[in-house]
């Protein structure tokens, strides 16, 4: 089945290429955790130093909005890199991937776009769901059921949008619905198994963890890495198959 193809060819993206995801995430995420650290140690200096009522908010705001850009910019770094190494074969050169500033911006702009679409969309969808449970709560269940499911399948045809800025050639929703036309069943499938996935991975971590809290530990960092780049994989996958019509076989 063609949505079991997609999910076996962007697993198999991973399993392949670790070599080259550890040379494009490992620097970002121990930049990351550095910075992070100074944020959070320069925050705790601050605050019990301060006289002013107002300042230990403000500098608790500012400290997590400096956490945030931080993560984000990181995160996003790492995520253009690997889609640029998969489909431009861009490899990575030493331990730091390249910094491509215009495609990060362009990958933010299009993750800002998905998410007002997201509440434009959404927000009639909850407004009726909300309604339908205080007035039929079994019709609300399975209308709210649908309705998550359905906007979960139209964002993976929409994220084909994410990769195309990456690479620096954008394609519009419509663009982006079209070249995925006729997809639902096969996206459906793919999310089945990415759910089946995760579901098996975190019961195998709490398993491991219960029996060997040491070894738990790391186990569930793992995990949570290779899903996440799995996510991002599958985001790849659907636009090299959708968008540039290359094979999954």
């Amino acid at each position: 089945m063609q949505g079991w193809k997609l999910f076996k060819h962007a697993f198999g993206m991973v399993i392949r290429n670790w070599r080259e995801a550890l040379r494009i995430f490992l620097m970002p995420a121990l930049l990351g955790i550095v910075a992070l650290g100074l944020i959070v140690g320069l925050m705790f200096a601050i605050l019990p130093q301060s006289t002013s009522e107002d300042f230990p908010e403000a500098a608790a705001i500012l400290g997590f909005l400096g956490m945030f850009v931080v993560s984000a910019t990181l995160a996003t770094w790492c995520v253009v890199a690997w889609h640029r190494f998969v489909i431009l074969e861009e490899m990575p050169q030493g331990w730091i991937p390249t910094f491509n500033g215009g495609q990060i911006l362009a990958y933010w702009g299009q993750i800002l776009k998905l998410s007002l679409v997201a509440v434009v969309v959404g927000a009639p969808a909850v407004f009726i769901v909300t309604m339908l449970l205080r007035t039929a709560p079994s019709l609300g269940i399975v209308f709210g059921i649908a309705a998550y499911i359905f906007a979960v399948l139209a964002f993976m045809r929409l994220s084909t949008t994410l990769p195309a800025a990456a690479i620096g050639k954008p394609v519009t929703f419509g663009e982006a619905f079209a070249a995925t036309a006729g997809s639902w069943g096969s996206l459906f499938v793919l999310l089945l198994a990415l759910v089946g996935c995760q579901v098996a991975a975190q019961s195998a971590v709490l398993a491991l963890g219960a029996i060997t809290p040491i070894l738990g530990v790391p186990f569930s960092i793992a995990t949570t890495v290779f899903l996440s780049l799995l996510n991002v994989s599958i985001l790849t996958t659907l636009y090299g198959h959708y968008i540039e019509g290359r094979s999954i076989d």
